[in-house]
Formats: C-alpha cells, sequence, structure tokens
C-alpha cells in the first residue's frame, strides 16, 4: 500500500520571526565580544587583532547580511555597550550599503574591516576624550579630532589592506572633501 501522506506542520510566521530575531541577537552579542576581543589585541598584537576583525567581518557577512530586514531591527537596539554597538552599527549598515553598491568579495571584506575600526584611532585617547558628544575642554576636543591620524596609523601596523585603511581615514569626510 501506499504511504499516507501527511499535511506539513503550518509554519506560525511570527514564532519564526521571534526565532529569527533571537537568533539575530545572539550573533550580534557575540559579534560586540569578538570586537572588544579585536581591540584589547590591538596595542600588542596589531596582526592578530586584524586577524579576529577580519573573522568578524566574515561572519557577519555570512550570518547577519543574510536577513537583512533582522539586521536592521537589531542595530536599532545596541543595549549597553556603545562602543561595540557602535562600530558593529556602522560596520552592518556599510556592509549593507555595499551588498546595494554591489561591491564584489574583497572590497566587502575591506569595507566590513575599515567599518569595525573605523574608530581605533580613539584607543589612545584618553577615556573622557574618546566621546565626541560630551562637553570636552579645548584640550579634549583636540585629542578627539586626532583619532583619525591616530587610527591610520594603528592601521598601517596591524597591516590594513588599502581599501580597509580608507575607510578608516575618510570616516569623518564630508562629500566635498571636508
Amino acid at each position: 500500500g501506499a504511504t499516507p501522506v501527511h499535511p506539513a506542520t503550518p509554519i506560525d510566521p511570527l514564532a519564526a520571526q521571534q526565532a529569527a530575531q533571537r537568533l539575530c541577537e545572539q550573533q550580534y552579542a557575540e559579534a560586540g565580544q569578538a570586537w572588544h576581543a579585536a581591540q584589547r589585541l590591538v596595542p600588542a598584537a596589531p596582526a592578530q587583532a586584524l586577524a579576529v576583525t577580519a573573522g568578524l567581518t566574515q561572519a557577519l557577512l555570512d550570518k547577519l547580511m543574510v536577513d537583512r530586514e533582522m539586521c536592521v531591527r537589531v542595530i536599532g537596539d545596541v543595549g549597553t555597550d556603545r562602543h561595540a554597538g557602535h562600530a558593529l552599527n556602522v560596520a552592518v549598515i556599510a556592509l549593507l550599503m555595499g551588498r546595494v553598491f554591489g561591491f564584489g568579495d574583497a572590497e566587502m571584506q575591506d569595507l566590513g574591516v575599515g567599518a569595525l575600526l573605523h574608530d581605533v584611532g580613539k584607543l589612545e585617547l584618553p577615556e573622557r576624550a574618546r566621546h565626541g558628544d560630551l562637553a570636552l575642554n579645548q584640550r579634549e576636543q583636540q585629542a578627539y579630532r586626532e583619532h583619525v591620524t591616530l587610527g591610520v596609523a594603528i592601521g598601517q601596523r596591524m597591516g590594513l589592506r588599502e581599501g580597509a585603511l580608507a575607510v578608516v581615514a575618510q570616516h569623518h569626510e564630508m562629500a566635498d572633501g571636508s
């Protein structure tokens, strides 16, 4: 005889969406931990920091970039970790834009690495001067403005490729070049 056919179990769209949201949030949290690990490695092991950052970029491309709508929801709530949240948000948005512009794999990797490391120069600033949105005194404001130059120097020590270095170098540049 014939095997009885059982109808497929209906998929609850809300449950599926909630499960996808939880998975994306978990991956985002793991990405934040990896970002912090890379930042800790920058001063003493810059090449290793680059390897961790490159791996994180590939993970973002492989995991978070699969569902663009979900990524946009996750980046809306960075939680309490402002530094990692900012770096990840910049990276996710940059990668989404890179996909829209049709960037190839190498360009996407450079874009992601550069976006994750765009504020790496802040590691060499005093803690208070790392936050450009605080009421900084003149000396702190000057130190904050130098984080781009410091970031390029750190990126060079890390061995960043030209494309990633350009992201670090130009992340505060306006369309008119100022």
